[in-house]
């Protein structure tokens, strides 16, 4: 009959109402979820981006510091051989100016003359 047919049609209306509502509601609260944890994922990004930020920063700094000290020592390394230059020339010099004074000791030196060329009394007499 007609009002069976209208009965069970109003039925399957019904269960299609309730399983649309469900699914309403499980679509809602799964959205709620998804949301929410595009939030916390958003923060995390944005705290990781900070760090990032400040450890670029602190890279950058450490390397500025690391050419100052390279830049530090390539010129106290110029300076230690400019002065080991000049040192050694020094030196060459004097040993020139003592070879000239012994050599000028040899040659005024008087026939005969005592000298004592390092015994163990101390002294040495020229």
């Amino acid at each position: 009959t007609m009002n069976t047919i209208l009965y069970r049609a109003q039925e399957r209306l019904d269960q299609k109402v309730v399983e649309c509502k469900e699914f309403q509601q499980k679509t809602t609260r799964t959205s709620a979820l998804v949301k929410k944890a595009l939030a916390h994922l958003g923060q995390q990004l944005a705290n990781n981006a900070r760090i990032m930020t400040t450890t670029m920063g602190g890279i950058d700094e450490a390397s500025r510091k690391a050419q100052v000290l390279k830049e530090q020592e390539t010129q106290q390394q110029m300076a230690y051989e400019q002065s080991k230059k000049i040192d050694k020339i020094q030196f060459e010099q004097r040993e020139k100016d003592l070879q000239e004074a012994e050599f000028m000791l040899d040659m005024t030196m008087c026939k005969g003359a005592l000298i004592d060329q390092g015994d163990d009394s101390g002294g040495a007499a020229r």
